[in-house]
């Protein structure tokens, strides 16, 4: 059964959970399917058909009949194509319909439960409003159609959620009706009978606080949005609720942050909240001291309990707020503006790291899951958050929308919701808007002061040109990268003050390190690129750490290395880069337990990352755990079996452990061949020295070194190598020459159990005092 989504974020997908992502990128194909789909009846084996003329005058209203007829048929065609046969149903040359066993639509499940009063569930698939975020600039008629549809089912929503809170305040239990008046409210925001049946089940709840904070929302709302104030029967329902005396402890009614594990977070689903008890009669003096004595050992009572279930579930409690930004769905024609997409995806990952308090997922592991089919509560589990940000983008002509849905995620409820639409010149605002109001929604706050990169130019076109580069980087390719160059140079000829294009500029130079790239040529351009966006910007957190990579891993000013480490984690906690390059520097100068935090850190952030897992590996090696290695690195080549820099490190991980055999056969297929990494080449030689077969360890030797008089590549892989020989003087040669072309790897050189052998040796410690580490570790 394919399951149509309308409500909220719009999704279209198999039985087997895969996302018909051809459809979703087809506007007016998918607006066909959707208008065929919400129409129908929904009665299993009754098909609704609709005539061909009528679809043509709400489609395709500007064409002729022939030009209009042409591109019904093949729109039809296509949908039979991606769905299947047998969805989409046609009877004669004139009526078409869709199969209701073989495709169902939320929508008209909806409708279903409500006819049958059930009401609960209707709203279980109410997740937000009738397609979200979708439109169309050219056919009047199907925007009418839509906005109806929206507006009915918004109606049906309201109204069932009214109908369930009278029924819960009948039935006694004033924390259900509150939730479901809540509810009915935030269908209709504007609702004044709405808002005053909230403020009354806040007042018999004695919650004066919440019904303050709650009319000020409606009041703030009518005056920016409709410039009408609160009439006089809401003002008089909120001055009616009593102010509540000093001894009396309101039950609280709010609903429950998401750093809380005790409550539901949905907007659809019942809090799980203990009825409050109604208002007790007054009566005589005598009556009053029984009834107030009874109301405190009731309270102490509940106290006590409460008291008790914080201690016994105190492992529970407080979970700090996490989120992950899932990919936003590209809902462009133009498949090209899938940068756009991605870029926004990153911005709102960069600006909500500016949130107080929260915890973003990092780039590459959200990215881990464009274009997955993965259940939402999958993904947060994996990525370790309790809530997810998902939604779409389109870009076309002048004309941006952004439709965006947040979900509590064990539960997968919806928490939030919300449609943005700008022309492309004010497109550089919404950062910070979308951040503040996902902020609001998780009840956090933003950092003063903190902008997001997006608002730091005011060319559109700079702006785009930036997110290219973005695009480009995040292929993590050397072709990709000298791509992502010549964007941010491009960014900056536009805008020659755009902090973020710099940054961008940095971080490309510097990944260009791991794809042996001559450091004395690219280490330089990024320090200077670094410096520049500082300049322009301090608060840029990324750039801090680029600048700090620069200097640990290239020109070892190991004081000003780590100023700049601390103040990119001081700006961004959440920055799972800044923590990786960090733990580099620690390590360098011999704090093992923090380097290995950090690295824990930077895997907590971006659980995803193979790069991230690897370097892991790499920094137990140096801390002489090598089964630890082994078990970082072994997953990862599962995954990618060329994955950098896990490959290389393994075999000697391998050979520590006295596990020879394992190591040649993991380095030997990576060995072969021209395109293979002089790294692993060096790793394998190691490999057969332990395995006493010292000719085939020199004869790999000597082809690595003849590579290196051609091409770039880290030389103390050559000292590792002759280092394991025994031919100290070669080895130290090796290693003068990487000191010499500032080689980055030189910096473990005084931790690197591959180099012990060379440790007391005057040319080996000569190194490290020229690199400051005598004097740091």
């Amino acid at each position: 059964m394919i399951e149509l989504r309308t409500f909220g974020v719009l999704d279209l997908r198999g039985s087997d959970g895969r996302e018909f992502r051809a459809v979703l990128a087809q506007p007016k194909r998918l607006a066909l399917l959707v208008y065929l789909a919400a129409t129908a009846s929904g009665t299993p084996g009754a098909p609704t058909f609709h005539r061909r003329d009528t679809l043509l005058g709400l489609f395709w209203p500007d064409q002729d009949l022939t030009r209009a007829r042409a591109a019904l048929s093949r729109a039809v065609h296509y949908l039979r194509a991606s769905l299947g046969e047998g969805v989409v149903l046609s009877r004669g040359d004139e009526v078409l319909g869709l199969d209701p066993d073989r495709i169902s639509c939320d929508a008209t499940r909806f409708r279903d439960e409500l006819s049958k009063g059930r009401l609960t569930e209707a709203l279980e698939l109410y997740r937000g409003e009738f397609l979200e975020g979708f439109f169309l600039s050219d056919v009047p008629e199907l925007d009418r159609w839509i906005e109806g549809e929206r507006r009915g089912f918004r109606d049906a929503a309201a109204g069932a959620a009214r109908s369930l809170a009278k029924s819960a305040e009948a039935g006694g239990d004033l924390a259900l009706a509150l939730h479901w008046a809540r509810q009915a409210s935030s269908y209709a925001p504007y609702d004044e009978a709405d808002a005053r049946r909230v403020l009354r089940l806040l007042g018999q709840a004695g919650d004066r606080g919440s019904a303050i904070e709650f009319f000020e929302r409606f009041a703030r709302r009518l005056r920016s949005d409709l410039e009408l104030d609160p009439s006089p029967e809401t003002v008089a329902a909120i001055d009616a609720i009593p102010t509540a005396r000093p001894d009396q402890a309101p039950a609280s009614t709010t609903q429950a942050s998401l750093g809380s594990t005790s409550g539901q977070g949905s907007a659809n689903a019942p809090p799980n909240v203990a009825p409050v008890a109604p208002n007790v009669a007054s009566g005589t003096w005598q009556s009053r001291r029984r009834v107030a004595a009874l109301a405190a050992l009731v309270v102490f009572i509940v106290g006590a309990s409460l008291v008790w279930r914080a201690f016994h579930n105190g492992t529970r409690a407080a979970k700090p707020p996490s989120i992950a930004v899932l990919p936003l769905a590209n809902l462009g024609a133009d498949t090209s503006t899938q940068y756009f997409s991605d870029g926004m995806t990153e911005e709102l990952i960069g600006t909500l790291s500016q949130v107080e308090g929260l915890r973003v997922a990092a780039r590459t592991s959200s990215f881990a899951y464009k274009d997955r089919n993965v259940p939402l509560p999958e993904i947060a589990r994996a990525l370790n958050v309790n809530a997810i940000l998902e939604g779409s983008a389109r870009h076309e002509g002048n004309r941006v929308r952004i439709t965006l849905q947040l979900v509590r995620a064990p539960e997968g409820y919806n928490l939030w919701s919300k449609t943005y639409e700008r022309e492309v010149h004010n497109v550089l605002a919404l950062q910070q808007e979308i951040s503040r109001d996902v902020a609001s929604a998780l009840k956090v706050k933003l950092v003063p002061g903190n902008a997001p990169v997006s608002a730091r130019t005011t060319d559109p076109e700079t702006y785009d040109l930036y997110l290219w580069g973005r695009y480009h980087w995040n292929t993590r390719t050397p072709e990709g990268l000298f791509k992502a160059v010549e964007f941010f140079n491009r960014a900056i000829e536009r805008d020659s003050s755009y902090a973020p294009a710099y940054t961008g500029l940095a971080d490309s130079y510097d990944l260009l390190m791991v794809y042996d790239q001559p450091p004395l040529e690219i280490m330089p351009k990024a320090k200077a690129a670094a410096l520049r966006a500082l300049e322009l910007d301090e608060t840029q957190s990324q750039a801090h750490a680029a600048l700090a990579y620069v200097l640990t891993w290239h020109e070892w000013d190991w004081k000003a290395a780590e100023q700049h480490f601390l103040r990119a984690i001081e700006l961004n906690p959440s920055n799972a880069t800044a923590h990786h390059w960090y733990s580099v520097y620690l390590q360098a100068i011999g704090r093992m337990p923090q380097a290995l935090d950090e690295m824990e850190t930077a895997r907590a952030l971006d659980p995803a990352s193979l790069f991230v897992r690897s370097a892991l590996g790499v920094r137990r090696f140096m801390a002489r755990d090598f089964a630890g290695a082994v078990q970082e690195m072994e997953p990862v080549l599962r995954e990618n079996p060329n994955a950098t820099p896990a490959l290389q490190w393994l075999g000697p991980a391998y050979v520590r452990m006295g596990r020879v055999q394992d190591a040649i056969a993991a380095l030997e297929p990576g060995s072969r061949g021209a395109s293979a990494r002089p790294g692993v080449m060096s790793a394998l030689a190691i490999a057969y020295v332990a395995a006493g077969r010292e000719g085939d360890a020199r004869a790999l030797i000597r082809t690595v070194e003849a590579r290196a008089s051609r091409e770039f590549f880290s030389r103390t892989w050559l000292a590792r190598a002759y280092a394991a020989l025994g031919d100290n003087p070669r080895a130290l040669t090796w290693l003068e020459r990487a000191y010499e072309e500032r080689d980055g790897w030189v910096t473990f050189a005084n931790i690197d159990p591959s180099m012990d052998a060379l440790r007391d040796e005057p040319r080996f410690r000569a190194i490290i005092v020229k690199m400051g580490l005598a004097a740091v570790q």
